[in-house]
């Protein structure tokens, strides 16, 4: 599990896809191989909820029984497009903690219930992470 989320560094958002139940971030690693291929690449989807903390402000999106809860701080996470992921940690209380370049932090939150909060896809990577 810690190497899939180590995996995350270095990587840059490259897209945000929004969906009926949850929010996905696209990620990718640079430099591009000779075949034009990404040196690594993957997504996580974002089921339960997330924080954004920038400029000293902490934003929660959680779905709390409405998946359109998680859709209203697609605004801020377009803002991180083009930012690369400078730490990725999987915290004790099974957060996933990000920090990009820009002095952004996004915290995937976890269900208190148990139910799969998000899931890490990794190319090359037959399990990935549930969370």
């Amino acid at each position: 599990m810690k190497s899939v989320v180590t995996r995350l560094k270095d990587m840059e958002l490259g897209a945000v896809t929004v969906a009926a139940n949850d929010v996905c971030l696209h990620l990718i690693k640079y430099p591009m191989l000779e075949n034009n291929q990404a040196t690594d690449e993957g997504s996580i989807d974002i089921e339960v909820g997330y924080t954004i903390e920038c400029d000293g402000q902490a934003y929660v999106y959680r779905q709390n029984g409405n998946p359109a809860h998680l859709h209203q701080g697609v605004a801020q996470l377009l803002k991180l497009i083009g930012h690369t992921i400078v730490s990725s940690v999987f915290a004790e209380d099974n957060k996933l903690i990000l920090a990009f370049d820009n002095q952004t932090s996004l915290v995937c939150l976890k269900d208190p219930t148990g139910f799969e909060s998000f899931h890490i896809n990794l190319i090359g990577d037959t399990g990935g992470m549930t969370v």
